[in-house]
């Protein structure tokens, strides 16, 4: 995966069930997601880590193809991605996104859920 090399680690979901469940279960330092997913779409999951104390001020990233104007402007991320869009600016976007700087390769922890094809 693209990511991983350029130096994160990742964690794959199938869906936004599975990505809560990996979220809450270990530490993440950001979620990059689709919002269209089976099970629990992205605007759910969203909502659920921001009402989670360990997982309410992580950054979030919101994929979408398409996204009504309403939605986009009630799922509290810290970033959308209009796909498909180019790696470079993502790269960028994540690395603005991180609270602290590396310290080690851990820090670079990002979950990945459905939706990113690289």
């Amino acid at each position: 995966m693209a990511l991983e090399l350029s130096g994160y680690r990742v964690s794959v979901a199938g869906n936004g069930m599975e990505a809560l469940e990996i979220l809450l279960q270990q530490p993440h330092d950001m979620v990059l997601t689709d919002l269209w997913m089976p099970n629990m779409d992205g605007a759910e999951l969203v909502r659920l880590l921001r009402l989670n104390p360990a997982t309410a001020a992580m950054p979030i990233v919101l994929m979408t193809a398409s996204c009504p104007p309403q939605l986009r402007d009630s799922v509290a991320v810290d970033a959308f991605m209009t796909k498909p869009f180019e790696f470079e600016p993502l790269l960028k976007l994540l690395a603005s996104l991180r609270r602290a700087p590396p310290m080690q390769p851990a820090s670079n922890d990002a979950l990945h859920s459905p939706g990113l094809a690289m």
